[in-house]
Formats: C-alpha cells, sequence, structure tokens
C-alpha cells in the first residue's frame, strides 16, 4: 500500500490528495488538512482527524496537535 506525507512526524495511511476541505457561505473553499483518513467535528467546533496512524486537533488557527499515535485508526468519534 502507498503510504502519504507525514503529519507532525507520523506516517500517513492515505495519499495527501484526501483533504479535509471547509467551505463557507459564499463557496469558498479552504484546505485544513490533508492525508485525512477520518475526522469528526465536536459540538463546540473543535476537529479532530486521522491519518490512519495518529490522532490530530486543530487548533482556532489550524495548527495541528498530535493527541495519539496508534496503528490503523479508521474511525474517529468525539463527544
Amino acid at each position: 500500500m502507498r503510504k502519504g506525507t507525514s503529519i507532525l512526524g507520523v506516517p500517513s495511511l492515505v495519499p495527501s490528495s484526501w483533504e479535509l476541505v471547509k467551505r463557507d457561505r459564499n463557496g469558498h473553499e479552504k484546505i485544513l488538512a490533508k492525508s485525512i483518513l477520518a475526522f469528526d467535528i465536536h459540538s463546540d467546533g473543535t476537529i479532530a482527524y486521522s491519518n490512519g496512524y495518529g490522532i490530530f486537533t486543530l487548533d482556532a488557527v489550524g495548527k495541528s496537535k498530535l493527541v495519539v499515535k496508534d496503528n490503523l485508526i479508521e474511525e474517529i468519534a468525539i463527544s
């Protein structure tokens, strides 16, 4: 299996073309993160995502923070 780029030193299971994209009310798009296998959005707006080997959160300015590393993370659910 071909692997994507790494995020904060954590290798990605999926290619960088798998993107998390935000679209505003005017239709403008912004790429929030690349190599995204799964994501979830908390009720407070916090975004968590996985690249297959790590779980990350995005802060208010769009900077990723590593939460945990593991193998084959395919689903995320935050509450």
